[in-house]
């Protein structure tokens, strides 16, 4: 939810005041600490942007900065005060990507059906087997050789056999669980001779080979995920359409998942999403009803409750409102001052743990 973007993609508040010297003006970046990235861009107006990331951490803020002696010293501004941490932006016609979320929710809406229809498919949390890197020290022995031949043969035989297991398990019958027990059997032995196969190839020194995927039914065959390409070749008639919300914050030029958003219809119903990586939420349409009010409830990292908020819109139906964030009210700047020492045209951190240098 929290992770940021790029230092230079971030929004810089200019603030008139005498302009620095300018050799250390310009972009560094940190070195001599493990596991740790960080990025310090100082610039002429006084003004400055640092970024740190050390594994899912990631910390940003932006500031003053100021020669001291032999020091550069940074100091973040303050909170801005007044401001409310959720507010309504503009209300746009339904988008592309609102279609696209719509599309992917209807699309894992078949995959779980399809799955309760067909119990013998391969779980989700099943990884497919991959081959390991072939050996270029020596040729292939004659047993490595028929190894590969005979996992080949029994690759191809139990693939026929989850085929026939699978077509019989579709069948409607008494006896259909135990037909598709069997079926989840004969995959079972089917996923462990194609795995037999890739390493059997690889330790042969053969070339990696296309092995056919089983051809089920067609009601257990699995449909892919769309695409922003194809939604945007869906005719208008075949778009499901709805109301969706963008939760961002502009002056970050961020957006944020995780965020809960109940979509209260006029009619009483109320719709439940979490935002997105995009920051994106949606509920679909309901006959005859629009959405009058958005709940948005604010998660804490402690997977608490941060704060809720609801606010009453203008009927919205196939539209996207979007919704602010101002995330610094709820960001703890990393510190109060940072000085780094000046060496030369390096900045070295506080206790001599790492430097910047600026790059070229």
């Amino acid at each position: 939810m929290w992770r940021k973007i790029a230092l230079l993609l971030l929004p810089i508040m200019l603030t008139a005041q005498a302009a620095p010297p300018d050799p250390f003006v310009g972009h560094y970046y940190l070195s001599g600490v493990r596991e740790v990235g960080s990025e310090l861009l100082l610039k002429k107006d006084g003004r400055y942007q640092w970024f740190l990331s050390y594994g899912a951490v990631d910390q940003l803020n932006d500031g003053h900065w100021k020669v001291v002696a032999d020091e550069i010293v940074l100091t973040p501004d303050p909170k801005p005060a007044g401001k409310k941490a959720l507010t309504l932006g503009l209300t746009a016609p339904w988008d592309a990507g609102s279609e696209l979320l719509a599309q992917q929710t209807a699309h894992r809406e078949r995959i779980a059906a399809i799955r309760v229809n067909c119990p013998f498919l391969p779980d989700e949390t099943d990884s497919p087997a991959t081959s390991m890197p072939a050996s270029v020290m020596s040729p292939a022995t004659q047993a490595q050789l028929d190894r590969a031949r005979k996992a080949l043969a029994s690759e191809q035989a139990t693939r026929a056999a989850y085929e026939r297991a699978g077509a019989a398990a579709m069948q409607p019958g008494a006896d259909q669980a135990d037909r598709h027990a069997a079926a989840r059997q004969a995959r079972l032995a089917w996923d462990a001779a194609h795995d037999e196969l890739l390493h059997a190839d690889s330790e042969a020194s053969l070339p990696w080979r296309a092995t056919t995927e089983p051809k089920l039914p067609k009601p257990c065959q699995l449909p892919q995920e769309p695409t922003s390409y194809q939604v945007d070749n869906i005719p208008s008639a075949k778009r499901i359409r709805g109301v969706a919300v963008i939760i961002g914050d502009p002056e970050a030029r961020m957006r944020f998942s995780g965020f809960r958003v109940e979509f209260i219809h006029s009619d009483g119903h109320i719709a439940t999403g979490v935002t997105s990586n995009g920051g994106r939420a949606w509920a679909a349409l309901r006959p005859g009803a629009t959405v009058s009010s958005i709940r948005i409830t604010i998660p804490d990292r402690n997977e608490g409750v941060l704060m809720t908020e609801t606010f009453a819109v203008s009927n919205l139906r196939d539209s996207v409102q979007l919704i602010n964030f101002n995330s610094a009210q709820f960001t703890q700047p990393a510190f109060d001052e940072l000085r780094l020492k000046i060496s030369g045209k390096e900045l070295i951190g506080p206790r001599g743990l790492g430097r910047y240098s600026r790059a070229p």
